[in-house]
């Protein structure tokens, strides 16, 4: 009898062991959870084999309200991991080529991601024109919706810890020459057990929650935007 009690007590340690290590991802249209590689599955960049739009990445902003109340939005792995995840998302489409090299828009756009009066905002109000190298588009982006909820629940003989964020991005593309723009907005969300909504030393951003919602959300914007602008 006690052999058969320590087996049902190690076997419960083990589950919240495997359950604190288990990341998913909420996805809009299903509206329920699933794993990371079902997600990345759904949020697949439409085929494309045309001639690449030259774009140039302008803003990049957070809105007072939200600034505000998470001033964590503010911090340079935040911001770095934020523009990481736009500029890379835009350049795996294959559909879109930057002005400069993409490292040098990340850079730019992580040292300019500051916390001021009006939100957080990261700009590039320098626009080339009139050569070769001339964006056809301006790409402005912007976190309208953010939320981070914490909860508790006793599993076994432990409280299981998870917090869940949730982020809404919108991407507007606007054309140099008529001044058009095609918008897309989405949301994001990740939960996980345990501690991981801020990047930190032993934490990197992509894997934190606040990484993977705001990877959903702009991979589906962009996704919403590709398939507006094939279709026109």
């Amino acid at each position: 009898m006690k052999r058969i009690i320590y087996q049902v007590l190690v076997l419960s340690v083990l589950l919240v062991i495997v359950g604190c290590a288990s990341v998913s991802t909420y996805t809009e249209d299903e509206g329920s959870y699933n794993t990371d590689k079902e997600a990345r599955e759904k949020f697949v960049f439409p085929d494309y084999e045309g001639l690449k739009t030259r774009v140039q990445i302008i803003r990049f902003g957070i809105p007072e309200t939200i600034a505000k109340q998470y001033p964590e939005l503010g911090d340079k792995r935040v911001g770095w991991g934020l523009c990481n995840r736009l500029v890379e998302s835009f350049w795996e489409t294959d559909m879109f080529e930057f002005v400069e090299e993409k490292e040098n828009v990340v850079k730019k756009m992580a040292d300019h991601w500051m916390l001021s009066e009006s939100g957080i905002v990261s700009e590039d109000t320098a626009v080339e024109a009139g050569n070769l190298k001339a964006p056809e588009y301006l790409i402005y982006a912007e976190v309208y919706d953010f939320g981070v909820s914490h909860s508790e629940e006793i599993v076994g003989i432990k409280v299981q810890e998870s917090n869940t964020t949730v982020i809404g991005v919108q991407i507007r593309m606007v054309n140099v020459e008529t001044g058009e723009f095609v918008p897309a907005s989405a949301e994001g969300r990740s939960k996980t057990i345990g501690i991981g909504t801020w990047a930190t030393v032993d934490l990197d951003f992509d894997q934190t929650t606040v990484g993977k919602a705001s990877q959903d959300a702009i991979n589906t914007a962009i996704v919403k935007l590709m398939k507006r602008i094939i279709k026109k």
